[in-house]
């Protein structure tokens, strides 16, 4: 305690010195407006600012502005906020979707339209993102500055003030006083994007709604003898743009920008390209902001303040303040907002984060926001004299129990198919989700059906109970938009109903436990020039499979990878009776052929995508490896169609490829995607494919191959995400077969549902 007074003894005289050093100097006040992205020029706007030594006596701001102002406010350094931005921190906060847990996330589906409605009165979720890791950062690192202040802004490293909009009574609200975080937390709700702040009963929206440049509010609040202005919002409506963000802000943000520079407001206009949410660009966002702010400073009329301070003397008093700031640490954590069995579950799900830390409270913490059953968690903390520790409370909205999902696949060939899913989910002390999907095309078609819940003990699982069928019919050959379908040479059945145990390892880390009943049945023709009128042969084998599963996925696009890693190591053991009736290769002759088969199959592959500083090149690295001691089918192609296949491109999850199927076999690719414009990209990719044992045919039937040669694919592929699902115009080579070339315009995701032996 007595560390802390002495601290605070020096901090008041830090502040007395240079206020008597400066009490003739006129006081300065800086305004920072709304803008997204753009904002990113405040922080240069401020460094330049201390670089020239002129102080900054007070601060408003609006949106981002509250945002860059409320750390500034708080005590933190334009070189630290210039490090957020190149680490991505702040651009992760702010475009944070989905959480990337894979125990709560559902497998990845061909989904492009994603609904969450309410059963009881049909409403649907209105904000983009969750805002949870938004929420806790602001929380955890303005919550010192708040506490230190005792809810008065004015006593904060620079007094401040921030601006909310009150859509109820459509004004703007100026916050001096109460929970620093949380009112930085409200500037920054854009609608349809971030969700509101509730205070007394009002949702409060982002500022910049009916004031994006609050210079009126630095007037009343503190009216300083100079204002400077960072004004970082466009300076056009674009209504052109296909920016979502950008078109609401057009429509909805109230600028001031006919407000015009006097002798005492000087006003500092970056000008750069960047959209709403476009962080890439914080770069030329800084140093545009801080190439203007120079410029307006030595214009002449700053003079009498610049020089005033020096970086030295702002730092030192910014360290001595940092002094006199409580460490964020937990107290008592409290849920509220759920039904007496949902706060049953979700206290479940934090069990035990306060007594072993922090982190353990923040791991699971993000895990409960990653589950289905939550739409949102807001934490709010408030410092506790007598724990001298934080009190947080978590006010958890339950998601809406109807979730409906439309896509598919539409290429320039026949492997096209569409894509719906229905959920209905019941969250009380063990949650249920009760899902349905179905696929239907002419190539691909799938019906699905299951039920999960969820167990929250000392070791957290699911359990899920499913039934499902799919079906692929390979043609002929690819047809195109200027050749007709060809006859299906090959058609796969698969019937499944199984039991799956998963367990997170981690937030990326997924083990599985399976059991399930397979019956398939293949349908071929042993002559390439085949008759459709023919008979065709017929493979089926139906018992039990029992795998076990760990995977590891951090990739934050599911189709066209550019980011994260992803490793997958599968066993499995199948057990049944290999049933076939097909046409003898030696005498013609129909067979029924029937035997008890049990075989293992050990599966690994994984990938990891690497990126330049700006972004613009990821290289990715592929490898897979097959193992298994199955049997050959009585056919070559019923043989291929049971054997693993190796499908890293796009192309190639729609074709049979005969020369990159085997039952052991290794492989490896290389990718390298480069960015184009913002959302345009060019893909390039090789891969190798070398079968320990290829599968041959001759006039005895299929056999194995000894010492087979190195087969090798590649493709390049123009693809963009329209936001309605991703286009792409592709082109592959498939090396050794007999329509090597594979050419095609896609829209959607080619994502098929996983079986037992796919």
């Amino acid at each position: 305690m007595l560390r802390n007074a002495l601290l605070l003894l020096a901090f008041c005289a830090s502040i007395f010195t240079s206020d008597v050093r400066g009490q003739d100097r006129p006081r300065v006040g800086v305004v920072l407006s709304g803008g997204g992205a753009r904002g990113a020029a405040h922080v240069g706007f401020l460094k330049a600012l201390e670089e020239q030594g002129i102080p900054v006596d007070c601060i408003v701001g609006t949106s981002i502005g509250a945002l860059v102002g409320g750390y500034y406010a708080a005590g933190w350094s334009p070189d630290v906020m210039m490090s957020a931005l190149e680490s991505g921190v702040f651009e992760r906060r702010l475009q944070s979707g989905e959480s990337n847990y894979a125990f709560k996330s559902s497998p990845d589906s061909p989904a492009i339209v994603d609904l969450r409605i309410s059963s009881e009165n049909g409403m649907v979720r209105s904000n983009l993102v969750r805002s949870l890791e938004l929420e806790w950062s602001i929380m955890e690192e303005l919550g010192p500055a708040g506490a230190a202040s005792a809810g008065n802004f004015d006593r904060l490293f620079v007094p401040f003030r921030c601006i909310g909009s009150d859509v109820l009574a459509k004004r703007d609200t100026v916050f001096a006083s109460g929970n620093l975080s949380t009112s930085v937390r409200a500037s920054v709700a854009f609608p349809f994007y971030l969700p509101p702040v509730w205070m007394d009963g009002h949702p409060i929206y982002d500022g910049g709604l009916y004031n994006n440049v609050p210079i009126d509010a630095m007037q009343a609040e503190f009216a300083p003898d100079i204002i400077l202005v960072s004004a970082a919002q466009s300076a056009a409506v674009d209504f052109s743009s296909d920016d979502l963000m950008s078109q609401i802000e057009a429509l909805i943000v109230r600028d001031q920008y006919e407000l015009k520079p006097s002798a005492s407001v000087f006003i500092v206009r970056p000008e750069f390209e960047s959209t709403t949410l476009d962080f890439s660009k914080y770069e030329a966002a800084v140093q545009a902001g801080y190439a203007e702010a120079l410029a307006v400073v030595n214009a002449g009329e700053l003079a009498k303040v610049r020089g005033v301070v020096t970086s030295e003397e702002i730092q030192q008093r910014r360290q001595s303040y940092a002094a006199t700031l409580p460490r964020f640490s937990l107290g008592g954590v409290e849920v509220v907002g759920l039904m007496e069995e949902a706060e049953g579950y979700a206290s479940a799900v934090l069990r035990n984060g306060v007594e072993d830390g922090m982190s353990r409270l923040k791991r699971n913490l993000f895990l409960l926001d990653s589950d289905d059953h939550i739409g949102r968690i807001e934490p709010r903390a408030q410092w506790n004299d007598s724990t001298q520790a934080f009190d947080v409370q978590l006010d958890i909205e339950p998601e809406r129990d109807v979730r409906l999902e439309v896509g598919g696949s539409i290429p320039s060939n026949g492997s096209g198919f569409g894509h719906a899913g229905l959920e209905w989910q019941h969250f009380g002390l063990r949650p249920i989700r009760v899902q349905g999907q179905l696929a239907f095309g002419s190539f691909y078609s799938a019906a699905r059906a299951g039920v999960r819940s969820d167990f929250h003990l000392e070791l957290p699982f699911a359990l899920e109970v499913y039934i499902q069928q799919s079906r692929y019919s390979y043609q002929r050959s690819v047809s195109t938009f200027f050749s007709d379908l060809s006859p299906v040479y090959l058609r796969m059945n698969d019937a499944e109903a199984g039991i799956k145990w998963m367990s997170p390892t981690g937030s990326g880390g997924l083990l599985e436990a399976e059991w399930s009943w397979l019956s398939t049945t293949d349908q071929s023709y042993g002559d390439w020039l085949f008759d459709p009128a023919d008979t065709a042969d017929t493979h089926g084998f139906e018992g039990t499979v029992a795998s076990l599963s760990w995977q590891f996925d951090t990739r934050s696009i599911k189709q066209c990878p550019r980011d994260g890693a992803m490793l997958e190591l599968r066993a499995q053991r199948f057990a049944g009776t290999r049933a076939a009736r097909y046409r003898h290769p030696e005498n013609g002759i129909w067979t029924d052929a029937l035997r008890e088969d049990t075989f293992l199959r050990l599966r690994a592959r994984g990938m990891a995508f690497v990126s330049s500083p700006s972004d613009r090149l990821a290289i990715g690295l592929m490898a897979e490896l097959a193992l298994s001691d199955e049997l050959m089918r009585n056919t070559y192609r019923g043989s291929l169609a049971q054997a693993m296949a190796y499908q890293p491109m796009l192309g190639s999850k729609v074709l049979f490829l005969e020369s990159f199927r085997a039952y052991n076999f290794v492989a490896a690719g290389t990718v390298l995607d480069l960015r184009l414009w913002k959302n345009g990209f060019v893909r390039a990719e090789i891969h190798g494919f070398q079968p320990i044992e290829s599968i041959v045919s001759d006039e005895k039937g299929p056999r194995l191959g000894q010492n087979p040669p190195t087969r090798w694919m590649a493709g390049t592929r123009i693809y963009s995400d329209l936001g309605v699902g991703p286009v792409s115009l592709g082109l592959e080579y498939y090396h050794q077969e007999r329509n090597p070339w594979f050419f095609e315009l896609h829209w959607g995701y080619r994502i098929f549902q996983p079986t037992a032996r796919r």
